[in-house]
């Protein structure tokens, strides 16, 4: 999270309980070296002390030691501020709400659901305040995290724009809404782009500053995944006149990244629909959704189709998710997409009086789910439209995304009608060098093989006589054991062959020169008709080194007469068992639910290690609950 989710008084008061009730060990968990938790951890350590003591006294004088007696009224209204947020009225209606006593819950967007338009700036001019009011060299230097930290934050809130978000869900309400929002970021970007990059220079490169992996760990540093989410959600209002005029306003920006220019660009052009079945126009293809509710095609309004969910009438095991959100029913569609930020947006129609659900877009690795959120509960009204957006960015070493409807309060009869559902590709990611693609000029023709064009697309064809017609170096980045190594190949038959089958395979550098490496790839023949998307892979087990360069040679197969390659990629894929267990931390390790059970997390800089400690009864412990709490607080 990143306004400080503080509780002074609630705090005290707790501590001061559980030690009158017979309480005599304590564990937390805390990042001290930032800015986000402000006197916390003080407070605590100094309670756990004496239980007895004055917290107001020992708040005052963390605030006076700070930054010095001058900055100690707003600091302290800086912290008083953010105690009110996580109270607001506008928490309680949010997401973020329902779903508070969960700790994994913070880190998602839902923390930034109850923001106010211009209450981020007051926190930051508070911050402001305490940096300008500093004296010494240690109280200037502790202010100047705080104020950087806040400017951080304020970025981050108008870069997405969410203060002009409806709290329930994160969306834009109304053309309005989206207007509003934009014309705030196009009134402040040359202030928020010279603040963003300080806070980059200052949390990534500045030498004084030696907490770099504390906020090195918050995150990315790049502004264009944040506006994505702000251009992207205001795309569902492209036709407004009032919108557009703000888009266009934002485009002319002189301060505006290029890559967030050709996103505003596409935002207004409409963007590229990658949708595998537009306008459900096609029949659905069941290997692609994962829901145990009844659903079909139908007519719509004007001889649209539109796809009808039942979601009071579910059938077998629910998805696993729909346990964890409690009498929610999801509908699960799996598109396979490259990588890119993509606008997600879906139009639905509820039958139900007092049904209330959400749609998200996660990313998917084989099918399997790479993130997760809690449901936000956005009311449906009977018979009217309601659209969702979402924005969200596929990377290089992800499949593509799942788009889930997730409802509920729906009766037997009731329908939920998707009357449209489009997704749009915002724009290209830059490669995390796990991934690469080579077209045929890439490609290095062998033994009389040449390059042309081959049903539309230029392609290395191979030579009657040759054996191993094609090769390409590969520069193989760290991988690890249990990930894999995938090619890609666009293949084909060239005009005229009758027959056509490929081969490939790695080889490792050695003492100069290329040594074949650990098996044949692949064997197979692409279709006459048309180009096929083939695809092989290597284990990082099979590989044998971590990273290195192979070179792939492609192979027509012997008595065969020719075939065609327009372009071949590769990437490396985690496994699937190692990404799911990734996409979502387990709020609790197994078994710590009985009372017998312990445990605790120890976190270093180096790993993150998961120490439970286990007795049969308390009477069989080797050492008392004091010894043992004794114990480990020396060794922390």
């Amino acid at each position: 999270y990143c306004i400080p989710r503080v509780d002074f008084t609630n705090r005290a008061a707790r501590l001061k309980f559980l030690y009158a009730n017979g309480a005599r060990a304590y564990f937390g968990e805390n990042s001290m070296p930032d800015a986000l938790d402000g006197p916390k951890t003080y407070l605590t350590a100094r309670l756990l002390e004496d239980a007895d003591a004055d917290a107001d006294a020992i708040l005052d004088e963390w605030y006076a030691r700070f930054a010095g007696k001058a900055a100690e009224m707003p600091l302290k209204e800086l912290y008083r501020l953010s105690t009110e947020y996580w109270r607001s009225d506008a928490m309680k209606k949010s997401a973020q709400w329902p779903a508070r006593t969960w700790i994994y819950n913070y880190p998602y967007e839902m923390q930034y659901f109850a923001l106010t338009p211009g209450f981020t700036e007051r926190l930051l001019a508070l911050a402001q305040e305490v940096r300008r009011l500093a004296a010494t060299k240690g109280e200037k230097a502790r202010a100047e995290v705080l104020l950087r930290h806040f400017e951080r934050l304020d970025c981050i809130a108008a870069f997405k724009g969410i203060a002009y978000m409806a709290p329930s869900s994160g969306e834009l309400a109304s053309a309005a809404d989206a207007a509003r929002m934009l014309e705030s970021f196009v009134a402040r970007a040359d202030a928020l782009f010279a603040a963003w990059e300080r806070v980059r220079r200052y949390f990534l490169d500045d030498p004084d500053f030696d907490n770099k992996e504390v906020y090195r760990g918050r995150g990315s540093y790049a502004e264009v995944p944040l506006l994505a989410e702000q251009f992207g959600k205001a795309a569902g209002f492209a036709k407004d006149p009032a919108v557009a005029t703000a888009l266009e306003k934002a485009a002319a920006l002189k301060c505006l990244p290029d890559e967030v220019r050709k996103l505003v660009g596409n935002v207004i052009s409409g963007g590229k629909e990658c949708f595998s079945n537009p306008g459900f126009a096609k029949a659905l293809d069941e290997t692609r959704i994962k829901t145990t509710l009844p659903h079909e095609i139908v007519d719509g309004e004007g001889g649209r189709k539109m796809l009808r969910i039942w979601p009071g009438r579910p059938k077998g095991e629910p998805n696993p998710g729909d346990q964890v959100l409690w009498n929610v029913a999801s509908f699960s569609l799996t598109e396979n997409l490259g990588a890119g930020f993509y606008m997600v947006s879906a139009r639905v129609r509820s039958a139900a009086k007092a049904a209330r659900g959400d749609m998200v877009a996660w990313p998917q690795l084989d099918g399997a789910d790479r993130s997760w959120e809690t449901l936000h509960p956005t009311a449906l009204k009977k018979g009217v439209s309601h659209t969702f957006v979402q924005v969200k960015r596929v990377r290089d070493t992800e499949d593509g995304l799942n788009v889930k409807l997730r409802v509920q309060g729906f009766g037997a009869n009731d329908a939920l009608d998707v009357e449209e559902l489009r997704i749009v590709k915002l724009m290209e990611v830059a490669q995390s060098g796990r991934s690469k693609e080579v077209s045929a000029r890439g490609l290095v023709p062998r033994d009389g093989s040449r390059r042309e064009e081959v049903r539309g697309e230029l392609a290395v064809v191979s030579d009657a006589k040759a054996y191993a017609f094609a090769h390409v170096m590969v520069d193989v980045p760290r991988i690890l054991p249990d990930e894999r190594l995938v090619f890609t190949m666009r293949a084909t038959l060239p005009d005229g062959a009758k027959t056509g089958q490929i081969g490939a395979m790695l080889y490792n550098q050695k003492d100069g020169g290329w040594a074949p490496g650990p098996q044949l790839l692949w064997n197979r023949r692409p279709s006459a008709k048309g180009w096929d998307e083939l695809e092989f892979s290597v284990s990082g087990k099979q590989l044998g080194k971590k990273k290195g360069k192979y070179l792939l040679i492609l192979f027509k197969m012997k008595d065969t007469d020719a075939v065609a390659v327009s372009r071949v990629s590769w990437r490396v894929k985690q496994s699937a068992r190692r990404s799911a267990r990734g996409s979502r931390r387990s709020p609790l390790p197994a078994g710590s639910s009985s009372p017998q059970m312990a445990a605790m997390w120890c976190w270093t800089r180096r790993r993150r290690r998961l120490c439970a400690f286990q007795t049969a009864s308390p009477r069989r412990a080797r050492l008392s609950p004091e010894s043992r709490c004794t114990r480990w607080t020396s060794r922390r």
